[in-house]
């Protein structure tokens, strides 16, 4: 125990401590969220069939759940297959902004086998200038105007290449809404000869890839067939996951159970309302406040770091910028303290006015 009652976890102790939702290893502790309340605010990690459109595979997937509102996170193209997540119900309208998700993708570029004549080894270099920021421009809604942004490509390798059939296959990461024209565009330059991308699956986005949560349309029929006719739901809870699963990555602040409520209205997280904090948190970065349970709060950004969070014993360390929790899910708490009932005391005597 630090200054101020502070726990600072490590990394590695926060992932042992997990909770219901991913969080924390406490499971036993606490239910499950309900099958209703997961099908409102949940989050599928679906594997795209091939040749379908986003929209359509949106509208199947109201038809299935009996739902009004199902929104993908990061679109697709119709030709591509791979991870593609779904927020189901209010879970869109909760999270107002896209968060920042990394994604990992394996393509195929077709190259003409008679103008092959690049080796291996400069395949192999082309792909490492490959990565950097490319500009790209960007539709909004309504496609009222055109404008300019920068995506960035973290790393880029090549993973195999026949020769006989020139067939380039690759593996990509970079931010989320790259758009792949520009890429083969890229690839064509250093190439020098004309190439098109003939095949794309994306095998991750944030904390979800192909190995772990991944379900098909054929697993989420027989989830709820199973539901529906044996009322056992712990094949539907491995196909449709809770929301918190989208903020795993995130560094979590544990908050008391009495300043919760105060946070779902907005107010500054304060120096007195923290539990636990964890190692390495700076000024300006993205933060999740989550309850004592691990039930997430809200998305805020930090005040202040790790260090100078130890030294002071009062101000706020961060202000809230997306709230998840329902309001009035826990007790109101403001206005209960000592100083509170002793002026409220002196207002209804008439001594203070």
């Amino acid at each position: 125990m630090g200054r101020n009652n502070f726990r600072v976890f490590s990394n590695l102790v926060l992932k042992d401590i997990k909770c219901s939702f991913g969080f924390f290893l406490r499971d036993f502790l606490f239910p499950p969220c309900p099958v209703g309340d997961l099908l409102e605010n949940g989050i599928i990690n679906l594997d795209k069939p091939f040749n379908l459109e986003v929209k359509e595979i949106e509208e199947k997937i109201k038809k299935l759940l009996g739902i009004k509102k199902a929104k993908s996170w990061s679109s697709l193209e119709k030709r591509s297959t791979g991870c593609l997540l779904f927020l189901l119900g209010s879970s869109p309208y909760l999270i107002k902004r896209p968060v920042e998700l990394k994604e990992e993708f394996i393509g195929i570029i077709k190259i003409s086998p008679t103008s092959v004549s690049t080796s291996l080894r400069e395949f192999k270099r082309l792909f490492e200038n490959l990565s950097g920021f490319f500009l790209q421009s960007a539709l909004p809604a309504f496609f009222v105007r055109r404008y300019l942004i920068f995506k960035n490509v973290n790393s880029s390798f090549l993973l195999e290449f026949n020769e006989k059939r020139g067939l380039v296959t690759f593996f990509l990461s970079c931010d989320s809404g790259l758009n792949f024209k520009t890429f083969v565009s890229g690839f064509n330059i250093l190439v020098g000869k004309k190439s098109y991308l003939t095949e794309l699956r994306r095998i991750r986005i944030g904390a979800f890839s192909e190995e772990d949560f991944l379900v098909s349309f054929h697993d989420l029929i027989d989830a709820l067939w199973f539901y529906g006719s044996k009322k056992k739901d712990y094949l539907l809870r491995k196909a449709v996951l809770p929301l918190d699963m989208l903020f795993c990555k995130i560094r979590k602040v544990v908050v008391k159970d009495s300043s919760v409520n105060a946070l779902c209205y907005g107010a500054k997280l304060a120096i007195q309302g923290i539990l636990g904090i964890e190692k390495n948190i700076e000024k300006g970065e993205e933060i999740l406040l989550v309850t004592s349970k691990g039930e997430t709060i809200a998305l805020a950004q930090s005040e202040m770091n790790t260090q100078t969070a130890f030294t002071i014993k009062t101000g706020f360390f961060a202000y809230i910028k997306i709230v998840i929790m329902p309001r009035e899910l826990y007790p109101k708490q403001w206005g209960l303290g000592f100083l509170s009932v002793k002026k409220k005391i002196l207002l209804s005597t008439g001594i203070l006015q």
